[in-house]
């Protein structure tokens, strides 16, 4: 009989572990650390989706400036254009002769698409053939 009061006075008054407040303050702190987590998770992801369209776009401007250069100097595709669809992207390039230095060809390709938060985005690049005589 001793044993059981001592074990039951021993349990009441000396209380160990957690409270439900303990518990109910961990749980809003591990709320509020994974909303922030979250968060950046997806600015993440968001940033990653614009690098990846950017960087399909330069591949994309970089081919057509390569086919381009790759044309004789008077080839008849060597005009402006208006842009044609590639995917998601819309592509055209401009030819301006005589830009900057006589007998040469000023092109300008321009890729663009659609950004939900930009509205339409862009990549430019500028080439410059010159006429070989």
């Amino acid at each position: 009989m001793n044993t059981r009061r001592w074990f039951i006075r021993r349990c009441s008054s000396d209380q160990r572990g957690f409270s439900i407040i303990d518990g109910m303050i961990a749980l809003a702190v591990f709320a509020v650390l994974s909303a922030i987590i979250m968060s950046m998770l997806v600015g993440a992801i968001r940033t990653n989706s614009t690098a990846r369209k950017m960087t399909e776009a330069s591949a994309l401007a970089a081919d057509v400036v390569e086919y381009l250069s790759g044309l004789p100097f008077n080839h008849p595709e060597l005009v402006d254009t208006p842009p044609w669809a590639q995917g998601p992207y819309a592509v055209s390039y401009t030819v301006d002769p005589d830009a900057l230095i006589a007998n040469t060809l000023s092109i300008g390709v321009t890729v663009s698409w659609p950004d939900e938060k930009m509205g339409t985005r862009s990549v430019n690049f500028d080439y410059h053939k010159k006429d070989i005589i």
